[in-house]
């Protein structure tokens, strides 16, 4: 697949997901509970214990991971890279997110929420320079021919230091 095609992709799914055109954030056929279980288990989880491999597993061989103050990183091996790297120079002292909406139409699910996070270096235990903070994610579903879910899109966005927060 071309990066064109799966952009266009993307930006489909994105944009019916999270503009509304479903009746209600949670469809009657979506099991909001499976995929408040998904984050939490196969993305919050892992990142939190420092295992980039198995962070990275849940996303799908040509995601693309948006996060901040970093340009993208495209598919699942840079991803881990990403993760490794942050799992290497920090740890959490603080990682926790919250799941507000759920929003799914056939083989796409939209989960979108807030998360708050406090990561010090590995070494020295000194906070990371930005400090505490919060900030919102949406991450974007697919099912596979198997039956499986998988992260297509990863999208955090830092709203600054956490004692800002209203």
């Amino acid at each position: 697949m071309t990066s064109d095609s799966k952009f266009s992709r993307f930006f489909f799914a994105f944009t019916f997901l999270s503009f509304g055109l479903l009746h209600s954030s949670i469809s009657a056929s979506c099991d909001a509970d499976f995929f408040i279980t998904l984050v939490k288990e196969r993305y919050v989880a892992p990142l939190r214990a420092g295992n980039a491999h198995k962070w990275a597993a849940a996303f799908a061989h040509d995601a693309v991971a948006l996060h901040n103050r970093r340009p993208p990183d495209h598919g699942r091996e840079a991803i881990e890279q990403f993760g490794q790297m942050v799992s290497r120079t920090f740890a959490y002292k603080r990682f926790d997110v919250t799941v507000d909406e759920v929003r799914c139409e056939g083989a796409w699910v939209l989960t979108r929420g807030s998360y708050r996070s406090h990561l010090v270096f590995r070494e020295s235990g000194q906070d990371a320079p930005w400090g505490p903070e919060w900030g919102s994610f949406v991450l974007l579903w697919e099912e596979t021919n198997n039956g499986a879910w998988e992260i297509t899109l990863d999208m955090g966005n830092s709203n600054g230091p956490e004692e800002t927060t209203p």
